[in-house]
């Protein structure tokens, strides 16, 4: 497994190591995320294998560390490939958000840099890490985060509703 970057409070880097050893030891790392359109603006969303963290949740569209050697843009680029078979999309960033996921006994931390991207076709999903691809409208989606928040791993709940915010002003869901 490849090492993945380390960074302090301000996102600078401060080393690199593995995510079990960031996650047991409070190390913040950092997190590429992809919410995936298509032209109708459904939203494309994973359902994460039972091989993987955070089992059977939902998660948007593609997720995944920043390596060692990488930028977040190409780690997004490389996630949307190994994770959904996408390939040649282009990703809008927008936006970095800090997030802290409890996982008792610890608390991961991340920055998490979002991007979006349109993509019509079908995505060829790699089953060891997803479960589940599907395309969801905005307002059930909308609705699904406020009335089963749990349903969601806790970066993607965050990262989905700020993209729906975002895009529209109108979402303001909490996971309380």
């Amino acid at each position: 497994m490849t090492d993945v970057i380390y960074v302090d409070r301000r996102d600078n880097v401060i080393g690199s190591g593995t995510i079990r050893f960031a996650v047991e030891n409070g190390i913040i790392r950092r997190v590429s995320r992809v919410i995936i359109v298509d032209d109708r603006g459904d939203i494309l969303l994973q359902k994460r294998s039972t091989k993987i963290s955070y089992p059977g949740l939902w998660n948007d569209s593609v997720s995944g560390h920043v390596d060692v050697g990488e930028s977040y843009l190409e780690a997004a680029v490389r996630e949307m490939k190994e994770e959904m078979g996408i390939v040649g999309v282009p990703l809008t960033e927008l936006g970095k958000l800090y997030g802290e996921e409890p996982d008792p006994p610890h608390l991961r931390r991340a920055f998490n840099m979002l991007y979006a991207g349109t993509f019509n076709g079908t995505p060829s999903v790699d089953p060891d890490e997803v479960a589940e691809a599907r395309l969801v409208p905005r307002a059930e989606l909308e609705s699904w985060l406020t009335e089963k928040p749990s349903d969601f791993t806790p970066g993607s709940f965050m990262s989905l509703k700020f993209y729906l915010a975002l895009r529209g002003g109108k979402f303001n869901g909490s996971s309380s």
